[in-house]
C-alpha cells in the first residue's frame, strides 16, 4: 500500500466505496491523514465498513467541513459531468476544495517513479497486462494500477527508475494534474461516451489531460484504426511537441507500428522493418494485435531493446 505522505495530518474526503474508493481511504489512513469517507450505495458502506484497517469515518459530505478540507478524492463513477453533479462536489468546489483522482495521490506520494498511461475501453486489463509483461522484461520493477483488482494506491512504492502502468479512463484523467505521462496510450473509446460522461465531446475533451505536458521524448501511442482516435493523432502531429506513433492493426502507418496479415511491422525509424509474425486470431482476438503493437511501441519508447521486446512478447501471447 502506497504511503501519501503528503496528506498526513491533512483532513481529505473520499467520495466512491469502490475496490479503488476503499483502498484510497485506508492508504490515506494508515498514513495519518484524517480521512472522511461516503458512498451513495448503502451496499458498498457496508463493505467497505467490513474492509481491513478500516479506521475511517463513513458519514456523508453534505456535513463535511469543507473549509477545514484540503482535498476530495472521486471514484470515476462520482466525476462531474454536464448532467450531473454530485452535491459534495459542489459544496467542495464552492469552498476551494480541490477535487482530485486517486492517480493524483500516487503522483504526489511517487514523485520519483515512471508513469505509462493506459485508455482503452475495450479491455484495458489486457492491454495493462501485455505493457506490463514487456516493460518488465529489462528486469525493472513495473505495477500496474487502477482496476478493481489492483487498485491505484494498493500497489507498491516503486524506486526511481522503476515504471507505473495506470488505467486511465477520462473520469480519471480529467482530475489527474501532477502526471506528465512518460508514454500515453489511447487504444479505444467506444462508439459513444464512456461513462460517467454521456457524450463523445466530454470524453474526448478529458482525455485530452492523458496527453498534457508531455514534451521531447515523452510519447504518445495511438490507435488510428479508430475515427476519434486518429483526429488525437492528428492534432498532436500537428503540435510536434513530443514523440508521437500511429498503431493499427490492419494497415501501414508511416512513422508508427502496425500489424498486416498477422505481421508485426516497425516503422519508428522509417525502416519499415517486419518484427515477427503474430499467433493466428480470429477477428475476436485481434484486438490482440492492436494492443501487441501499442506495447511494443511503449517498449521502444522506454528504451527496451527491440529484441527484448519481441521475446517478451511472443512469450505473453504464446500462452
Amino acid at each position: 500500500m502506497i504511503d501519501v505522505f503528503p496528506f498526513s495530518g491533512l483532513s481529505v474526503a473520499v467520495l466512491g466505496l469502490g475496490p479503488g474508493g476503499i483502498a484510497t481511504a485506508r492508504a490515506l489512513t494508515l498514513s495519518g491523514a484524517v480521512v472522511r469517507a461516503w458512498d451513495d450505495d448503502v451496499g458498498k458502506r457496508e463493505n467497505a465498513r467490513k474492509a481491513e484497517d478500516c479506521e475511517f469515518e463513513i458519514a456523508d459530505l453534505i456535513d463535511c467541513d469543507w473549509l477545514d478540507t484540503v482535498s476530495l478524492v472521486v471514484e470515476p463513477d462520482y466525476v462531474p459531468t454536464s448532467k450531473s453533479v454530485h452535491p459534495a462536489v459542489v459544496a467542495a468546489k464552492a469552498a476551494n476544495c480541490e477535487v482530485i483522482s486517486d492517480a493524483e495521490l500516487l503522483a504526489r506520494a511517487q514523485r520519483d517513479a515512471s508513469y505509462v498511461g493506459v485508455a482503452d475501453r475495450a479491455d484495458d486489463g489486457r492491454a495493462l497486462d501485455i505493457i506490463t509483461h514487456v516493460l518488465r522484461a529489462t528486469g525493472q520493477d513495473v505495477e500496474t494500477a487502477g482496476t478493481d483488482d489492483l487498485p491505484m494506491l494498493d500497489t507498491w512504492a516503486l524506486e526511481v527508475g522503476c515504471t507505473y502502468v495506470l488505467s486511465m479512463p477520462p473520469a480519471r484523467c480529467a482530475h489527474t494534474v501532477s502526471i506528465t505521462f512518460d508514454v500515453a496510450v489511447l487504444l479505444d473509446t467506444g462508439r459513444s461516451g464512456w461513462p460517467p460522461y454521456g457524450t463523445i465531446k466530454e470524453s474526448k475533451d478529458a482525455l485530452k489531460w492523458l496527453f498534457h505536458r508531455q514534451s521531447g521524448p515523452q510519447g504518445a501511442i495511438l490507435n488510428v484504426d479508430d475515427p476519434v482516435i486518429a483526429r488525437f493523432y492528428k492534432d498532436l502531429k500537428r503540435r510536434n511537441s513530443n514523440v508521437v506513433i500511429g498503431v493499427s492493426a490492419n494497415k501501414k502507418v508511416a512513422g508508427g507500428v502496425y500489424v498486416i496479415d498477422g505481421q508485426l511491422f516497425d516503422d519508428i525509424a522509417g525502416q519499415d522493418m517486419p518484427v515477427f509474425q503474430l499467433p493466428e486470431a480470429d477477428d475476436g482476438a485481434k484486438s490482440d494485435y492492436l494492443k501487441a503493437a501499442a506495447a511494443y511501441a511503449a517498449a521502444i519508447l522506454r528504451d527496451v531493446p527491440a529484441p527484448v521486446a519481441v521475446a517478451s512478447l511472443m512469450a505473453f501471447l504464446s500462452v
